[in-house]
């Protein structure tokens, strides 16, 4: 088998980066495209009430997070996969 055929038969892996400003429909466009396998660093912000607690001093753990779990379902190769963040610095 050539190498352009070993290229096309391995089994390929998507992954969505939604990016932008803050209430834009990230979250939304995520869900319906990767029920099952989409995060964003928001997503470690919750309390235990499950509300929603943005909290400055939270982000890079919460952004560590965000990647760790990405990595986690890159690795066990599953999939489709989102990553619903702003992707901003400042």
């Amino acid at each position: 088998m050539g190498l352009f055929s070993k290229l096309f038969k391995r089994p390929q892996l998507t992954i969505y980066l939604c990016r932008g400003i803050p209430g834009q429909g990230k979250s939304s466009l995520a869900r319906i495209l990767c029920p099952e396998y989409n995060c964003a660093a928001d997503d470690w912000m919750i309390d235990d009430s499950g509300n929603y607690k943005f909290e400055e001093g939270r982000r890079p753990w919460c952004h560590t997070k965000c990647r760790q779990q990405a990595s986690e379902w890159i690795q066990k190769k599953v999939g489709p996969i989102a990553i619903h963040n702003t992707f901003t610095t400042r």
